[in-house]
C-alpha cells in the first residue's frame, strides 16, 4: 500500500513531527509512505529523517507564489506515484488536494485537522465553501482534538487521533540542564523561550510583547526563539525597535532542538501564544517539562496521548 502525506512542509513544524512520530519511527511492513510539501528553496529540516525511513520526498511551488503551478505539480506527484491513499494536512485548503486526488482516482482520501480557533475563518465565505467541499471529497476525517475536528468538519463524523509523543524522551535531567545553561552562558539568566515556526499561527510578536514586560522587572531575562519562518525578519525588527537585541537569541530551526532539549535544559519559562492551534505537539511535550508555561491554555491532560 502506498500513502502520500500532503502538507505545507516538513521543516520542523508540528505537523511534520506528528507524521514522523507516527510513520517514520517504526517499520510498517507492506506500507510505503511518501511526503510532499511546499518548496522554500532548500531542503526541509526533516527531509533526511523521512528519507532514512524510506519516504520519497517531493516539493511543489507554494500556492501563494502560483496556485496554477501548485495544482499542476501536485497532480503530477499524485499521478506518477499511483497512490492507494492520500493523507492531507492543509486545514481548509485540504479540499483542493482531496479533489485532485479524487480526479486522479485515489480511493482513500484522508483529511487531518490540526487547528482550531482559526481567526476569522468561520466568517469567511470562501472558507465555509472550502469546508463544505473537503467534507464532500474526504473518505476519512481525522483531528488532533475535538475542537480542531468541530472547527473543520462541523457535524460530519470524524475520529480524534491524538498527537502522541515518546514520553521517555522528556524526562527531566537537572545536571544536563546545568551543563547546557553553562555552555550557553545562561547560568544566571531568567530564560524564556518560544519553540515553533515563526509564522502567524504561532504569534511570535506577542511573545516579544510579553518578554518586553518581563524584561522591565527582570533585567537578567533572555528570550530564545527556536524555529524559523516567514515572520522571522519582522520579529527581528520588532526586537530591535524595542531595544532588546542583546537579550533575544534567534537559534533557527533544527531537528535536534526539540522542546525536550530546549525546555529541559535552557528555559525557565516557555511561552504558548498560538493564534489558531488545536492542541499542539509543543504543548503535549511541555506538559512533561519542569517549566512554567505562559499564555493561552488550550488543552487538558486527559487529551494527551503518550
Amino acid at each position: 500500500m502506498k500513502i502520500l502525506h500532503i502538507t505545507y512542509g516538513f521543516n520542523g513544524g508540528g505537523v511534520g513531527f506528528v507524521i514522523a512520530n507516527y510513520c517514520a519511527n517504526q517499520p510498517m511492513p507492506g506500507i510505503a509512505f511518501d511526503i510532499v510539501g511546499e518548496s522554500i528553496g532548500k531542503p526541509h529540516l526533516l527531509q533526511e529523517r523521512f528519507e532514512k525511513a524510506g519516504f520519497h520526498t517531493f516539493y511543489v511551488t507554494p500556492k501563494k507564489q502560483s496556485l496554477l503551478k501548485n495544482i499542476k505539480e501536485m497532480r503530477r506527484v499524485i499521478q506518477q506515484g499511483h497512490y492507494d491513499a492520500v493523507h492531507v494536512h492543509f486545514e481548509e485548503w485540504s479540499f483542493l488536494y482531496l479533489w485532485i486526488a479524487k480526479l486522479c482516482g485515489v480511493k482513500v482520501r484522508v483529511c487531518h485537522a490540526h487547528m482550531a480557533y482559526m481567526t476569522g475563518a468561520s466568517a469567511k465565505p470562501h472558507y465555509r465553501l472550502f469546508r463544505m467541499l473537503l467534507n464532500r471529497f474526504a473518505t476519512l476525517r481525522l483531528a488532533c482534538s475535538k475542537d480542531a475536528g468541530d472547527h473543520l468538519y462541523g457535524k460530519h463524523p470524524y475520529t480524534v487521533l491524538k498527537n502522541a509523543i515518546e514520553a521517555e524522551k522528556y524526562v527531566y535531567h537537572p545536571e544536563t540542564r546545568r551543563q547546557i545553561r553553562a555552555q550557553m552562558g545562561l547560568t544566571d539568566k531568567f530564560v524564556m523561550g518560544m519553540v515553533g515556526r515563526l509564522e502567524y499561527q504561532k504569534n511570535p510578536q506577542f511573545t516579544v510583547e510579553i518578554f518586553a514586560k518581563v524584561k522591565e522587572k527582570r533585567p537578567n531575562a533572555v528570550l530564545m526563539f527556536v524555529g524559523q519562518g516567514e515572520l522571522e525578519e519582522e520579529t527581528r525588527r520588532m526586537v530591535q525597535a524595542k531595544g532588546l537585541t542583546d537579550s533575544v537569541l534567534f537559534l533557527g530551526g533544527r531537528e535536534n532542538s526539540t522542546i525536550k532539549e530546549i525546555s529541559e535544559n535552557w528555559l525557565g519559562k516557555a511561552t504558548i501564544s498560538m493564534q489558531t492551534e488545536g492542541r499542539s505537539r509543543g504543548q503535549s511535550e511541555s506538559y512533561s517539562q519542569n517549566t512554567q508555561r505562559l499564555g493561552r491554555e488550550l488543552m487538558t491532560p486527559s487529551e494527551l496521548a503518550t
